[in-house]
């Protein structure tokens, strides 16, 4: 029943953003140019295990927080990320943080960083390190690991 509720938060705040398919593609090439002029600032990206993750997340003030498990690999990932980055600007002031956790491989950290510059995010992201198992498993043991996944936890 938690993850049906958790599911209709996502759909609900997704159509609040208004993140339709061709408006949507035109805003991503236009938000990726002015992000480069917008903001001068670096992503920061920290490397964080299972635990160090939640930690983080249990730190959040947020009344909601969408965790968004995703790789620079992942087709879908690289899809659908300019409506989270479009979600966590729109409900930022409202209590709703979105929490990036790429799943790429620590050697390939500079390409994250590259990743996330090029669609305008700032503020700190996380990269996941350690033991694969124990950290999907920190999040759900009905998880398989794979990418993309979104998470939402309430306070």
């Amino acid at each position: 029943m938690a993850v049906l509720r958790r599911f209709v938060v996502l759909v609900a705040l997704f159509a609040l953003v208004g993140c339709g398919g061709s408006e949507q593609n035109s805003n991503t090439s236009a938000s990726r140019g002015e992000s480069a002029t917008q903001s001068a600032e670096t992503p920061t990206l920290k490397e964080v295990t299972h635990d160090d993750a939640m930690a983080e997340l249990k730190q959040s003030d947020a009344r909601l927080t969408v965790v968004n498990f995703w790789a620079t690999w992942c087709v879908p990932c690289v899809e659908e990320f300019p409506a989270f980055v479009k979600l966590d600007r729109a409900f930022d002031d409202r209590g709703v943080d979105v929490m990036f956790i790429s799943t790429d491989f620590p050697n390939e950290k500079q390409n994250v960083v590259e990743f996330l510059a090029e669609h305008g995010v700032t503020g700190t992201s996380y990269l996941k390190t350690g033991n694969s198992t124990e950290f999907v498993n920190s999040f759900s043991e009905d998880w398989s690991g794979a990418v993309p996944a979104t998470f939402i936890y309430d306070e």
